[in-house]
């Protein structure tokens, strides 16, 4: 076996060892708050894919957003979006429709930023479609939050 290989198997179970690490930051970090993360990412995943478009703004978006509201560090936000993309991926994006109504129990201060977030997305690409509007207007349903005027989007 040549240095050179042995050198990558190195690198890859450092990084394997770095995603393992990442992936229970996030569990953790999702248990503590009672699921509102992976609800999160999964809403905001619901609003970017609306219109059947994930952009490149809209990943980037969400991707900040989970740093800023869940403190989580980038790369662990990079997991938790592409997590909620594999899962909505697979067919399990209804999933959080269910989510997004246990969510409505949550208390007042973790719902509230939550129809900024979701217009945040939504305008990332620049464009705000009606579908992404009826997304967010069907999640403010969901969680029980008063319907935000459309001039705000």
């Amino acid at each position: 076996m040549s240095s050179t290989h042995g050198a990558a198997d190195h690198r890859a179970a450092g990084l394997a060892e770095e995603i393992r690490r990442g992936l229970d930051r996030i569990a953790l970090v999702d248990r503590r708050r009672d699921g509102y993360l992976s609800t999160l990412a999964l809403l905001l995943h619901r609003v970017a894919l609306a219109d059947q478009d994930l952009s490149e703004a809209e990943v980037s978006r969400m991707e900040e957003i989970l740093v800023e509201q869940a403190s989580l560090s980038p790369a662990e936000a990079v997991l938790t979006v592409a997590m909620a993309t594999q899962r909505c991926r697979f067919g399990d994006c209804g999933g959080a429709y269910g989510s997004s109504r246990r969510l409505r129990s949550a208390a007042a201060e973790d719902r509230a930023p939550l129809p900024e977030l979701l217009e945040a997305v939504a305008a990332a690409d620049g464009l705000v479609g009606a579908a992404e509007r009826a997304a967010i207007g069907q999640i403010a349903l969901e969680l029980g939050l008063p319907l935000r005027p459309r001039a705000a989007l």
